[in-house]
């Protein structure tokens, strides 16, 4: 029993950190779009790197298996591309924003 229940377990983990990394990927935009400071979510990550808490671009073996947090690269490419308050377009969570 306990045997199927780690097995259960080792098949279910992927599915469970790819839900974690999207959860994790809004929670940046709310963060971006709360904020509007795109450069300092940048800084943030890239220091993480610097500091050594992270690696920059992991294994995709690694990512897919024990990657709860999108990288720090996928994370810096989105705060640098990610801002749809610069053409007018509605951001994602405003309803969650008073004016």
């Amino acid at each position: 029993m306990i045997l199927a229940f780690q097995l259960s377990v080792l098949a279910d983990r992927p599915a469970y950190m790819a839900y974690s990394r999207q959860v994790e990927h809004e929670a940046d935009r709310f963060g971006l779009e709360l904020t509007r400071n795109n450069h300092a979510a940048a800084t943030a990550f890239v220091k993480l790197v610097q500091n050594g808490v992270y690696v920059y671009r992991p294994a995709p073996i690694i990512q897919f298996w024990y990657g709860s947090h999108p990288t720090p690269a996928e994370r810096i490419e989105f705060c640098n591309q990610y801002r749809p308050w610069e053409s007018g377009q509605p951001s994602k969570y405003q309803e969650y924003f008073q004016p």
